[in-house]
Order: structure tokens, then sequence, then C-alpha cells
């Protein structure tokens, strides 16, 4: 069914506005991201900003764990266009990486606006797909608020990190399949001008941007047996290798990451031999119904649904949602794997996919049924979205009281311009920001890129050693040593981690979000 109302197509422009009004707000206070809040800062934003850079510069990307290049190719078109304007109009001589390493803010800004002018376009799309599939116009709009109804989904829709394409390729994989996701009554009644060329071609860019899109393979089950399913997979791997093959030379790094995740129980690759701490499934588990109730409840409902529709028709009939219950458990079983919140992302729309399915395929006549039904879902949504806005709320408040301890921080680092300065985990700096962006991007080190980072290391905390780009790292026990060289050592940090809080330090200023101490000897 076609939307031929132009009223009703309007209609599916509301909540694409109000997410560009809730992503307005949340780049208005997560910017600089040098000094974002956890989850919205330098990492791993800068490390795909400088490997962007890299391949403008002839180099193959060098940070492929995921593998990543999609989105560092966008980074390397966003570079190309905004220094290639700067240059044209005067407002800058600098050449392009000396540009990148003076402002990598600006750059960051620019692809942050380009992800989510993609979202935005991709939730259009996504919208229209369920309406015409659905026949429904609000069950269209019901599903775009998928954007909004989990916290973390509006910022990450914007954020330059993996995690926005990932967002990208789920509405467009979801909306191009829509199709044969609602089909009840002829499940065989698909759209002929949907290609299966396209279907593959977005899952494989999901691969090419983060290795955890795997579970929607299960997608490619919806397609029809015998060619039309071979065409699809056969356009997804070549599809998957255009994308990827820049990243070739290292490829043995990335077959290494894999191979730890695989392997090991913990989280990156870490812990025991073995794939999953069965130990650890039911904390993970508990902190996944903390982080997404509503997808658990939505998944839960919709298997209740699922069951009591294959009493009625025949298995055939429940293809669609069966697949989409496939693909979030498998991708709930890794979460609870390698937990983190923003693993999950790719398979929250489609638990407002299964409730709209439910909802849809409701018996009609028992509206004593279907409207608490509806009731409740709306009541979910509803609250979803409230905690959406009071995510960015909480963000704006982060960055108003990271501004008052960097303000003061900064006027202290002005008093002391040859000090040693080392930072620790989430320093605010921003020479710790590019610090990981040279470790992620170790081509472009060199005396005059690194310049603006005299003075300065950084403590990794993982790893227990002293970190200075373009020098050899200095174990704990050298402290003493380096500090020997310098009159004044301030250390920036928002907490005081082990072994560092074991040194002399005298408090400058105490902030929950950043303190600075200066190293007595």
């Amino acid at each position: 069914m076609l939307i031929d109302n132009k009223y009703k197509t309007f209609a599916l422009l509301i909540v694409p506005f109000l997410l560009a009004v809730v992503d307005f707000f949340f780049l208005k206070v997560a910017f600089p991201l040098h000094s974002g809040s956890p989850g919205y800062d330098q990492d791993p934003a800068y490390a795909y900003l400088f490997n962007g850079l890299l391949i403008l510069e002839g180099y193959p990307p060098y940070h492929i764990d995921h593998p990543g290049t999609p989105l560092q190719l966008l980074f390397a078109l966003t570079i190309f266009i905004r220094w290639g304007l700067t240059r044209f109009f005067g407002e800058s001589t600098l050449d392009i990486v000396d540009s990148v390493i003076s402002n990598p803010e600006s750059y960051l800004f620019d692809m942050a606006v380009l992800l989510l002018a993609l979202n935005l376009v991709a939730l259009v799309f996504f919208g229209r797909r369920i309406a015409e599939a659905t026949g429904k116009i609000y069950l269209g709009m019901f599903c775009q608020l998928s954007l909004l109804s989990f916290t973390i989904m509006a910022p990450k829709a914007t954020y330059p990190a993996p995690e926005a394409l990932l967002i990208f390729c789920s509405l467009i994989l979801l909306g191009l399949l829509s199709r044969r996701i609602f089909s009840l009554q002829n499940p065989q009644n698909f759209e002929s001008n949907v290609s299966s060329k396209m279907i593959g071609a977005t899952f494989a860019l999901g691969m090419a941007v983060k290795i955890t899109f795997v579970p929607m393979a299960l997608l490619l089950i919806l397609l029809q047996k015998g060619k039309e399913r071979r065409v699809g997979i056969v356009t997804g791997i070549f599809v998957l290798f255009l994308l990827t093959c820049l990243a070739l030379p290292n490829v043995d790094r990335f077959f290494f990451w894999v191979t730890g995740l695989v392997s090991n129980s913990g989280i990156h690759g870490g812990g025991g031999a073995g794939f999953i701490n069965f130990a650890k499934v039911p904390k993970n588990l508990y902190n996944l119904f903390v982080w997404f109730p509503l997808f658990l409840s939505a998944l839960t409902l919709a298997i209740y649904a699922v069951l009591h529709t294959s009493i009625r028709y025949p298995t055939t009939s429940i293809r669609g949602p069966l697949v989409l219950l496939s693909v979030a458990l498998l991708q709930t079983g890794l979460v609870l794997k390698h937990p983190g919140a923003h693993y999950i992302i790719i398979v929250l729309p489609i638990a407002i996919v299964l409730l709209a399915w439910v909802i849809l395929n409701a018996q009609p006549g028992h509206l004593v049924v279907k409207l608490p039904l509806v009731t409740v879902i709306s009541i979910g949504l509803l609250h979803s979205v409230s905690l959406t806005i009071i995510g960015v709320k909480k963000l704006a408040d982060q960055r108003a009281q990271m501004s008052i301890a960097l303000s003061e921080i900064n006027r202290e680092l002005a008093l002391h311009p040859y000090a040693l300065i080392i930072c620790s985990y989430r320093c605010a700096l921003p020479q710790y920001a590019l610090t990981m962006a040279f470790i992620y991007a170790p081509q472009l080190i060199s005396e005059k890129t690194t310049r603006r980072l005299k003075n300065f290391y950084d403590y990794d905390i993982f790893i227990g050693e002293f970190v200075a780009v373009g020098k050899a790292a200095l174990p704990f026990r050298s402290l003493q040593t380096l500090l020997s060289n310098y009159d004044t050592a301030l250390l920036i940090t928002p907490s005081l981690y082990p072994p560092l809080n074991t040194v002399p330090l005298s408090p400058v200023y105490i902030n929950s979000a950043q303190s600075l101490y200066r190293f007595t000897k």
C-alpha cells in the first residue's frame, strides 16, 4: 500500500523532527568531546577521526578492531571537504594534517551533523516502509519512536562513532524487509521492487562498520530461497570486501582481536579461557533489564503473541517476527558475554517493530484486549521518551560541572607553562585526547605533529605505564626519575586511581568532574 495523502506523509516527519531537536540539544552539551561525558567523550571518536586522516594521507587505517572502515571513509570525506572549503575561502593556510590536529573538534562536529542527517533520512525511510507494509500510518510513526524510546539511542545517532552508522544500517535493513516482516495473511505477497542486492549491501555495510552486527545476518532468512537469497548473500560478500579492503594490510591485527573475543570470556578479549563466563550471566542480564526494560518486556510480549498466533495460522505467517526474535535474542546473548549498553543498540528498533506487529495482529474484534494492550505499550513508550529527555538534561548538567572544573584547572595550568603534566583515565584535557588519537594512528607521529604534547604523559591505568607520544613508555617505578626532571609536576584526573593514590600529592583543585593535584617531592 502506497501512502498518497500528503498530510499522512508529512506525519512521518514529526518524529524525525523531534529527534533532530533532541540531538540539537545533545550536540550543544556534548562538545568539545575531549571533555565529554563517559560514553560521549574522546574515545573512540578521536581514533576514527585520525584514521580518516590516515586514509587521506595514503596510509591504511590502523584502528581496524571493528573493522570500522566505512566510518573512517566518511571521516576522510568530511575532513577533505571541510579542509578544502577553509582553504578555498582563505580561512586557513594550514596543510590538512596540521588543520585536523589544530582543530579536531570542528571536524568531529561536522561528522556528528552528517551522521545525524543520515539517521534522520533513514528514520523517514523506515517509518514510511512500515506504514506501507502495515497500511497504518500510526504504526510507521510508532516504529520511528524507537530512536526516542531508549535513552542511549538519540545521542548515539549523532555521536561520531560506529554506533551511529549501525543505527542507520539497522533502520534501512528493517525498512527494506518490512513487507516480509508484517505479512500474515499472504506471507508470499512481497514487493518485487525490493532488491535483494540492496538488502545484502546494507547488511555488509553494517558488518564492515562493526562485527557486532553479525546477528543481523539472520534477517537474510527472510529472502526467498533460491536465486533471491543467493544474490543477497553474494552481493553482501562482495560489498563487505570492497568496504574493508583498505584495512587488508593490517588484517592480521583484526583477526588477532576477534580471536581474543571468541576464545576469552572477559570483555575485549580478556579474562579466562572460554567463550562466556556463565557465572556472570545473571548479573549481566539484570544490568540489561535495568538499561532497557522496554526491550526485554517487548521481547517477552512478542514471544507470547507469536506462540498464540501460531495456533491460528500456519508457521509461515509468523516467519517475520520469529526471525526478529531470533536476531534480538542472539544479540542479547552476545551482550551477556560482552556487557555494554551500546552493544545492544542495533536490535533496539526490533523491539518496537515487534510491538507494532503485536498491535497489528491483535484480534480487532476484541477491543477489551487490544485497547489495554495499546494503552500499556503507549505508557511504556512515553516513559522511555521522557527518560531520553532526562538523559540529555543530565548530560547538560555534567557539561556545566565540567566547564567549571576545566576553567579552574586551565587557570592554574597557565601559571605553569613549563610544568610536567600527567593525566590518567578519562582526563578532560585536549592533550589526553590527542595522545589517544596518535596511539591509534602512529603513522602520523612526528616531531612536528606532536609539538602540542611536549611535557605531557598519560598514565595508562590498564598497563601501568606512563605513555608519551613519540617516546618510550615508562613503568610506574620510573615516576620519581621523571619528576626529578621538572620543577613543577601536575596531575589531572577525575579520580585518584591506584597506584597514583600512593604517591605524595597536594590537592590544588578538587571537583567531582575533574581534579588537579601537584606532585610533592
